[in-house]
């Protein structure tokens, strides 16, 4: 049965090189290079993949000075270390000749091997050329061939690693403040960032607008962490390099194989609901899937979308709000105000889904607390509280920062200020009177972990504060 496994497994191989009419081809079996000619099957060459490289460019003169053949040239050995096959790549040599190389596997029920069949100045498809696996900005795997790979590294190969479904945050919002060119650096940027973060563990590709995937060879939560660390302070670094002015962050769900999950499709669903996790946590971090920790989270986010789709979360806001704004017109300026101001500070930052509430009033000189829920009168803005406070407020007098991590590569002061008090995440809104002069500083803050503002909740606590400040309930 061994021999006859073997003929047949021979004779396959023969059939493939000769029904091709190519000149040389060689093979892979895992581990070692092989390489002969189709005129009398002889072995030209043999060994590593480092030193076969080298033998391939120099026997066929492949110009690895032309950009594009260098790259085609390492794509080739990496897709075959990778067992990805069926591609065509096409190589420019030193003597202007272009050399066609076609992939194949072959195999027999106990042995697989993969081949390449070399052509030279012979017609290819187009349609499966080097190009076509790589995104045309990023350079990065371009969806279906990454999707391809991992799903054979972990279906087909069983092989152990994590999978990073990398999202850039809010950028939409990138795009339409500092334009489509702008948008593009910004992926380049995230791109190169993720490259270097996963490098000799693994790859990445990028699966949608600024959405990416990588899987690498790393299950331990230290290697993981270290990995993902990487990219959250690369990208956050890398892109005031393009415009000071941008602060740029990403978000990251992580799930490890075979830990948690055992296929590609369930590793991708868990790590995107884990993505989302983190975009809820106020973007500019990352999950790492845990079921204790993360499955009661998932279950609930997709009750709460359930509850989108139905129509029951906008009725059940609706409501509140009404509550709320009820609460409000209730006060007159004669009457005592602190049972009044208790119960609307609590249904606001139970609504909101904040820790705590402080309101500071300006007197003209300076800013001083009017009222703090469940801290002392001591607050960590309160000797912070000069012009230069507001140099990140908009034009519009509120500035709103879903993860303060944000501040720990563009103002450590500002960062070291937010930590004092262990907030997270902030909405400050700073109210006005009618000449324009300050009047009220009302700051919604989130202890850990992060928490992302929803935009109809920003809308509802800037208005909520602005009617506060008219009605001079501090």
């Amino acid at each position: 049965m061994e021999m006859l496994d073997k003929t047949i497994f021979e004779n396959r191989k023969y059939h493939k090189i000769l029904g091709s009419f190519n000149s040389y081809f060689f093979t892979f079996d895992g581990s070692r290079y092989r390489m002969q000619n189709t005129k009398d099957l002889m072995d030209i060459f043999e060994g590593s993949e480092e030193t076969f490289r080298t033998y391939f460019v120099d026997f066929f003169k492949i110009d690895i000075v032309q950009t594009a053949s260098a790259k085609q040239v390492s794509r080739l050995f990496e897709d075959m270390s990778q067992k990805i096959t069926d591609r065509g790549y096409r190589l420019l040599t030193l003597d202007g000749e272009t050399v066609h190389i076609q992939t194949k596997e072959f195999s027999t029920r106990q042995k697989t091997e993969y081949i390449a069949l070399i052509s030279t100045n012979a017609s290819v498809k187009d349609e499966n050329l080097f190009v076509e696996k790589f995104d045309g900005l990023t350079n990065l795997y371009n969806k279906k061939t990454v999707t391809e790979m991992i799903t054979n590294k972990i279906n087909v190969s069983k092989q152990s690693g994590s999978l990073f479904i990398i999202d850039v945050d809010k950028f939409k919002e990138c795009n339409d403040v500092f334009g489509h060119a702008f948008g593009d650096k910004v992926l380049v940027a995230v791109s190169k960032v993720i490259q270097e973060a996963v490098s000799g563990h693994g790859f990445a590709g990028r699966i949608g607008g600024d959405e990416f995937i990588c899987f690498v060879d790393k299950t331990e939560e230290y290697d993981v962490r270290n990995i993902a660390r990487n990219i959250r302070l690369g990208i956050q670094w890398a892109i005031p390099a393009i415009n000071p002015g941008s602060v740029v962050t990403s978000s990251m769900g992580i799930v490890r194989i075979p830990q948690n999950v055992s296929t590609y499709e369930d590793a991708f669903k868990i790590a995107d609901k884990c993505l989302y996790i983190a975009k809820s946590r106020g973007r500019n971090c990352y999950v790492i899937y845990r079921p204790e920790m993360h499955d009661p989270i998932i279950q609930k986010n997709d009750e709460g979308l359930r509850d989108l789709v139905s129509g029951k979360s906008y009725a059940e806001s609706v409501d509140t709000e009404l509550e709320i704004l009820a609460l409000i017109s209730t006060y007159k300026a004669k009457a005592k105000k602190t049972v009044l101001v208790e119960k609307l500070v609590l249904k606001l930052t139970a609504f909101l889904q904040v820790h705590k509430m402080t309101v500071f009033k300006y007197d003209g000189i300076a800013y001083n607390i009017a009222y703090s829920s469940g801290h002392d009168d001591i607050n960590f803005r309160q000797r912070k509280l000069s012009d230069d406070y507001f140099k990140y407020f908009n034009a519009y007098d509120f500035f709103q920062a879903d993860n303060i991590n944000v501040f720990d590569t563009v103002d450590k002061e500002k960062y070291d200020m937010y930590l004092t008090d262990k907030v997270s995440s902030t909405l400050e809104v700073l109210c006005k009177n009618e000449d324009g002069k300050p009047n009220i500083l009302v700051c919604y803050d989130v202890f850990k972990p992060a928490r992302t503002f929803p935009k109809q909740k920003i809308v509802f606590g800037i208005m909520v504060a602005r009617i506060l400040s008219q009605k001079g309930i501090f």
